[in-house]
């Protein structure tokens, strides 16, 4: 073998190392699992809501969706009326060509879609974000057996509530 070539097989470790640890490490997300009673406690706010419309807007680099929620009932906290929910990425469909940033685990809500919601406040002033990203979504449907889960997890969250706050709530 060439003694060029034997200088070349030396460097070759050396090369591939520094390209390693030149590569910046990839951005990503990890989302911990979260149990029922988890989801409870994070959340200041846990709302049954209908949604009424989205709005996406550049944030910088980033697209954030403000989804424009009105509370049916609230399981845990006190609300009524519209709250503004703020969702990562979203779709800018006024962009040419339109631009989507979608966010593995993320919550999405659909205008028309009811849906209880476990929340905590936002970044800005008078909005709300969803706890534990798409574990704090849970889509509901028009139908009876989703009114029985209801009621049941209603029950499971006052019940949930009045342990951490130590009181004890009728059935």
């Amino acid at each position: 073998m060439p003694t060029g070539r034997l200088r070349s097989l030396r460097f070759t470790p050396l090369l591939l190392l520094t390209a390693l640890l030149a590569t910046p490490p990839a951005a990503g997300t990890s989302v911990e699992r979260l149990g029922e009673d988890q989801l409870i406690d994070a959340a200041t706010l846990i709302v049954v809501a209908t949604c009424h419309g989205t709005t996406t807007e550049h944030r910088g680099r980033r697209l954030v969706t403000h989804a424009r929620v009105e509370v049916e009932q609230a399981l845990k906290g006190h609300s009524r009326g519209r709250l503004t929910v703020v969702l990562p990425g979203g779709v800018d469909h006024n962009a040419v060509p339109p631009v989507a940033e979608v966010w593995p685990g993320a919550p999405t809500l659909a205008t028309g879609e009811r849906a209880v919601l476990y929340l905590r406040p936002g970044s800005e002033r008078g909005t709300w974000t969803v706890v534990g990203f798409n574990q704090g979504k849970v889509s509901l449907a028009p139908t009876a057996a989703d009114d029985d889960s209801l009621a049941a997890l209603a029950a499971r969250v006052r019940n949930r509530v009045a342990s951490t706050a130590g009181t004890e709530v009728a059935p």
